[in-house]
């Protein structure tokens, strides 16, 4: 009997966890993946990043922070969680050497997405772990930059138009509900035993 209100308890704490519907995106294990098109003065290039690995880091639970590769460009776009929309945006006025005497200013990350996979199974520093995000498309999410000739003369607008983008992680095993499961069918069979 008290190992079966042990499990009671278990369970109801994991379901007050998910009313309060806070989310846990932090973590290693992320891979980016984005397809669209650059645009620039010079001409139209494919972008695609796939799987590229990185680290989300969480302050709150509205507060994350997405380190990005864009075009060989590192950034750090924070970002803010509404229930499970995602909103990143940042402008960093660094000024980039992209090569051949081009120079890259003002580049501006804006992705809008939604969390499309939650795994309530493993509850995180803030709540349920988050394992997919599923980003929007062009107009709503976009990267642009401005362009400069040896970092001094203004020769147009860089944008990367966005098909899709997507973060996504491994699904950890649910082992701690294997054990709750296989805990609570041991209880049933020894009650079931026991019953005349």
């Amino acid at each position: 009997m008290k190992r079966l209100f042990i499990a009671v308890v278990f369970v109801v704490s994991v379901c007050l966890a998910r009313s309060a519907h806070a989310y846990t995106f932090e973590g290693s294990d992320w891979l980016f993946n984005l397809h669209g098109t650059l645009t620039t003065p010079l001409g139209s290039d494919p972008v695609n990043v796939d799987n590229e690995p990185l680290t989300i880091t969480q302050s709150s639970v509205t507060d994350v922070v997405i380190p990005l590769t864009i075009s060989g460009i590192p950034v750090n776009v924070p970002g803010t969680v509404s229930g499970t929309h995602l909103s990143a945006h940042v402008v960093d006025p660094t000024h980039y050497d992209a090569g051949s005497n081009i120079w890259v200013r003002d580049l501006t990350v804006h992705l809008e997405g939604d969390a499309t996979g939650i795994t309530p199974l493993v509850v995180g520093a803030y709540g349920d772990r988050v394992y997919e995000v599923t980003g929007n498309p062009s107009p709503t999410s976009y990267i642009t930059a401005k362009l400069y000739l040896n970092d001094a003369v203004y020769i147009g607008d860089a944008v990367i138009s966005i098909n899709d983008w997507q973060l996504l992680r491994p699904v950890p095993e649910p082992s701690g509900l294997l054990v709750l499961g296989a805990g609570l069918a041991s209880l049933v069979y020894r009650r079931r035993r026991r019953a005349p």
